[in-house]
């Protein structure tokens, strides 16, 4: 256990004596009387007070269960050193993370556990043959899964991310297309690079100032972007968004709101072929 002493003197001022992009050195003033009884003991030498902001991250194909994360920003002076942090909301222990090296103005996640105040349900997948070509020997299969999200919080939420995947087929002869939400895959064969005036049209920059794809309204609070698209640094990113098939539906809720996503794609395959059964 900490002493009382110990208790009166373990907030210290410091100055950052040198600093790096991921390293610094700390300057703390005066003196410090730490026992020698093969005890850890715990000293403050700063306390910060940071802004973060809220986002919750559900992948129910996998898991139904909502991830709660804080996006932390390092708005002070000093170089946030890696190593291991408790974490605790409203006073309750929640969980143990790890802090990554963090400069100045830098922003990182903080995982807070699950929220099960929001509820998601991965409905079971549709199927229907939509058409049979006699002449072109091919079918075309329609596969629609529903996912229902349900925020019980007395609370408004923003930044939910909702996150799924079409399948993506590897045979030349079946193709799988997106019919809903309406994302086109980027393409930058007809125009260059990502900075060309007929692709900036509908694009955005993104935090790292790249341009990507704008995100498309679904309904009201709700937008579908491709996965990753925040994290693009470069051209060759941008064009391979959406190749693996992912996207996300980014969402705001108000109190006890319940929201209805839907992602619908095609299958066109030979007659010849297997079954198609969507994933």
């Amino acid at each position: 256990m900490e002493s009382s002493s110990a208790d009166a003197i373990q907030h210290r001022g410091l100055e950052v004596s040198s600093k790096g992009n991921i390293t610094a050195t700390f300057s703390v003033p005066g003196l410090m009387t730490i026992p020698s009884d093969n005890v850890a003991h715990k000293v403050t030498i700063v306390k910060l007070s940071l802004d973060a902001t809220m986002e919750w991250v559900s992948v129910p194909k996998r898991d139904a269960k909502v991830h709660l994360k804080a996006v932390v920003k390092n708005a002070s002076e000093y170089t946030l050193l890696r190593g291991p942090a408790s974490v605790y909301v409203d006073g309750s222990f929640i969980s143990r993370s790890d802090v990554p090296p963090v400069s100045p103005e830098e922003a990182f996640d903080c995982p807070l556990g699950l929220d099960p105040s929001i509820r998601v349900i991965y409905h079971p997948l549709a199927k229907k043959l939509s058409q049979s070509g006699f002449m072109s020997r091919t079918r075309h299969y329609v596969f629609s899964q529903r996912i229902t999200v349900h925020n019980t919080k007395s609370l408004a939420i923003d930044n939910l991310t909702i996150v799924d995947q079409i399948p993506v087929s590897e045979e030349s002869s079946i193709t799988v297309k997106l019919l809903s939400p309406p994302l086109s895959l980027p393409d930058l064969s007809a125009t260059g690079t990502a900075s060309s005036n007929s692709f900036l049209k509908d694009t955005k920059e993104n935090k790292l100032g790249v341009r990507v794809p704008l995100p498309v309204k679904v309904s009201h609070g709700v937008v579908a972007q491709w996965d990753g698209v925040d994290d693009v640094n470069s051209d060759d990113g941008v064009e391979n968004l959406g190749k693996d098939g992912k996207l996300n539906w980014v969402c705001s809720s108000p109190s006890q709101g319940k929201i209805t996503l839907t992602l619908q794609w095609e299958v066109s395959a030979p007659l010849s072929s297997v079954d198609i059964t969507g994933f």
